[in-house]
């Protein structure tokens, strides 16, 4: 317990030394409305192509490499660990979770039929909340390289199923794993999937991570239509793990996952030196205290306080790539596909139209 409450005293303390102060515990972080660019029509509309923001609800860090969110080409699904901001045609959407109520009779195949209806979405720079059609309660943090979500779920519910999809991301996948490495951890792989057009191969293989707090009563794989029971391994398309509690009594599970591009071995550090105690309001207050410090380094005033989330949204969604690429040992895959190593965080995701004019500027100050 020592352990625990010092990591999280160190990751608070060392955000606010660095940070400036905003006086009357005003939140730069409370100020952002993740909501906003996540609707509209989208591609396949040419006319109203620019009515679709291509960004995201869900949590994430500065720079982060994670980004724990319903995505928007692939929200039914639920909640995936990657997905660029503002890029405007299908992509990433990795290892998607999703918490359903009861036990799971059938496969949920390529997860397309799910409906979580996400109700009730409470937004702010670095953690999002929202209620499902069945009655969940998810609450999702994030630090750089690992993603955390408190599950409650309903008082009438006795039994809880929570998939997670190995071979299934926005677009389409062929390679990918999942294994069970204890009743309650997990660890696998997936190709990137496709860019805009299945003829537009992603390069990248991403790791992943994860564990529960809570053990589970039953759990197997899927792959396609056939639900595998007390399975502890899958593979290929449409794959994936679930999990079943019981949730008579513990109503809250807690979850959380690391990442990395170089492999499963770097993957666990990443979840070790970031995230490796179940406090999940410690993670969420630095998380929030991290966006403070740099939503903090520009302050505004005057106009409508719609002009305010606007600006502070606005800004969050610039702050949102480059994202690191290496993990907290250095380690990264470059462009040669080969491994290298960094003594500073290494970045991808650059993109180029035209963010040489003003956010390349903007994220130097």
């Amino acid at each position: 317990m020592i352990k625990f409450s010092s990591i999280c005293l160190m990751l608070f303390l060392s955000i606010k030394i660095s940070a400036q102060n905003p006086g009357n515990n005003f939140s730069y972080a409370g100020k952002v409305n993740t909501l906003i660019g996540t609707k509209g029509k989208g591609h396949g509309m040419a006319e109203r192509y620019l009515e679709a923001g291509y960004t995201f609800p869900g949590a994430m860090l500065p720079f982060g490499m994670v980004q724990f969110t319903p995505t928007f080409f692939n929200e039914d699904k639920g909640f995936v660990v990657n997905q660029l901001s503002g890029a405007g045609c299908d992509h990433m959407g990795n290892f998607p979770m999703l918490p359903l109520t009861g036990n799971l009779e059938t496969s949920p195949d390529s997860m397309s039929t799910f409906k979580p209806g996400y109700q009730d979405q409470v937004t702010m720079a670095g953690f999002y909340q929202t209620k499902l059609q069945n009655g969940v309660l998810c609450e999702v943090t994030a630090t750089k390289r690992t993603g955390f979500a408190q599950l409650s779920y309903p008082s009438a519910e006795k039994m809880a199923t929570i998939i997670i999809g190995s071979g299934i991301n926005a677009t389409q996948l062929h390679e990918a794993e999942i294994t069970f490495t204890g009743n309650n951890t997990l660890e696998g792989y997936a190709d990137g999937g496709s860019f805009c057009s299945p003829q537009i191969k992603t390069n990248y293989r991403i790791y992943f991570v994860a564990a529960f707090d809570a053990k589970p009563i039953s759990s197997g794989t899927w792959k396609g239509k056939n639900l595998q029971k007390t399975s502890t391994q899958t593979n290929g398309e449409n794959s994936g793990a679930y999990l079943s509690f019981d949730v008579s009594r513990q109503k809250i599970i807690h979850y959380k996952f690391a990442i990395s591009y170089v492999s499963i071995e770097n993957a666990r550090q990443n979840l070790k030196a970031e995230n490796p105690d179940w406090n999940f309001n410690c993670i969420k207050t630095a998380s929030i205290a991290t966006w403070n410090k740099y939503l903090g380094k520009i302050a505004v005033g005057g106009g409508t306080p719609d002009h305010t989330t606007q600006f502070y949204t606005h800004l969050y969604h610039a702050l949102a790539h480059p994202s690191v690429f290496s993990d907290v040992n250095g380690e990264y895959i470059g462009g040669d596909h080969q491994k290298h190593q960094s003594k500073t965080d290494y970045y991808t995701a650059y993109s180029n139209w035209d963010t040489y004019r003003t956010q390349g500027q903007l994220i130097s100050l």
